[in-house]
C-alpha cells in the first residue's frame, strides 16, 4: 500500500511537483527539540523510501528576532509538515505571532 500511496509522487510532473518533503521544527528546549527530531526520524522511517525529507529547526528564541521570525515563516509557508515541540500548554507571544504569519 505505501508504494502505491508515494507512486503518484514519482509520477506527477508540473511547476508545483516536489520530491523532497520539507519539514519545519520548532522547538522549545533541549528536550523538546530531542523529540521533535524523534517524530521527524519517525516520519522519514515511515515513508522514507519514496521520499527525500529535508528539515528546519527552529528554537522558539530565535522566533523573537524579527529577521529570523520572517525567514522561519517563509520555511513554513513553503514546508509541508510543520512540528511544534512544546511541554507548555501556552505558547509565547513570539511563537504565537510567527504561526499567525504563516498562516
Amino acid at each position: 500500500m505505501q508504494a502505491a500511496l508515494l507512486r503518484p509522487m514519482r509520477d506527477a510532473s508540473g511547476p508545483d511537483y516536489r520530491s523532497e518533503i520539507r519539514i519545519v521544527i520548532a522547538y522549545e528546549d533541549v528536550a523538546d527539540g530531542r523529540r521533535a527530531m524523534q517524530t521527524y526520524r519517525n516520519l522519514a522511517g515511515e515513508l522514507g523510501r519514496g521520499c527525500e525529507f529535508g528539515y528546519e529547526l527552529w528554537k522558539f528564541d530565535a522566533l523573537q528576532v524579527p529577521q529570523l521570525k520572517e525567514l522561519a515563516a517563509q520555511q513554513a509557508r513553503d514546508a509541508d509538515i510543520i512540528i511544534v515541540a512544546t511541554r507548555n500548554w501556552e505558547l509565547p507571544s513570539s511563537v504565537k505571532s510567527w504561526i499567525t504569519s504563516w498562516l
